[in-house]
C-alpha cells in the first residue's frame, strides 16, 4: 500500500528521482523481510503448513516451487481450476498463503 502512496509523496514534497527510487526499494526490501519472516515462523509450527493456491500450467508456481524447497520451507499445494480460475478471479500468478502465528 506504500508503494501505490508513493508517487504522491514524490510530487507532493518534491523529491527528486534517486530518492524516491530509494524509498521504493527500502519500502519493498522492508516488506519482503516481514513476509520472509512471517513465512519462517509458521514454518516453524507444524501444525500450520503454508499453502500454495497453484495454477496449473504457469511458470510462476514452478518458480514458487523451486523456492521453496530450496529454502527447505514445508508447503501444503492446493491446486486450482486453471484457466477458468483465470477467467473468473483474474489471478495470473500464485498465492502463497501464510497462517497467522
Amino acid at each position: 500500500m506504500v508503494l501505490y502512496a508513493l508517487p504522491v509523496a514524490v510530487a507532493g514534497f518534491g523529491w527528486s528521482v534517486g530518492f524516491a527510487v530509494a524509498a521504493a526499494v527500502i519500502v519493498a526490501l522492508a516488506g519482503m523481510v516481514v513476509r520472509l519472516g512471517a513465512m519462517r515462523a509458521a514454518a516453524r509450527q507444524p501444525d500450520a503448513p503454508l499453502r500454495l493456491h497453484s495454477i496449473s500450467f504457469s511458470h510462476y508456481t514452478e518458480k514458487v516451487r523451486w523456492c521453496l524447497d530450496r529454502l527447505g520451507v514445508p508447503y501444503q499445494e492446493m491446486p486450482n481450476i486453471g484457466i477458468l480460475g483465470v477467467l473468473l478471479t483474474g489471478r495470473t500468478v500464485p498465492a502463497l498463503e501464510v497462517p497467522r502465528a
